[in-house]
């Protein structure tokens, strides 16, 4: 099974699962720099961008690092935000019951596009 440890590796398996399903998939790799520089800054247009990084312990930081909306503090320009998706986040965020919480974080995870 591909690992992280060899991203070319694990590009190559997805690769061939989108031939599989009818799409032709180019690896172009890039450094840090051009991957903040260039794709998260400008975006990207018909591609999926992968990039390997650690998640926090606490998901509901990874929402609000890593997953709102371009103007509230993501880098992903081109990543699709359903309607009230950082109002969303700020609610899970801001949930100090436990159980509450999780449930509007699994209603994040399970957004339908």
């Amino acid at each position: 099974m591909p690992s992280l440890q060899d991203p070319k590796e694990l590009l190559t398996a997805i690769q061939g699962y989108l031939a599989a399903g009818g799409f032709n998939a180019k690896i172009e790799l890039g450094d840090p720099a051009k991957f903040h520089g260039e794709w998260s800054a400008k975006g990207w247009r018909n591609g999926v961008v992968f990039r390997g990084y650690g998640f926090q312990a606490n998901i509901a930081e990874n929402f609000t690092n890593w997953w709102r909306h371009p103007p509230n503090g993501s880098m992903f320009t081109s990543v699709y935000y359903p309607d009230n998706w950082d109002a969303r986040c700020d609610a899970m965020v801001t949930e100090p019951d436990a159980a509450k919480r999780a449930t509007l974080v699994q209603g994040l995870v399970k957004t339908p596009l």
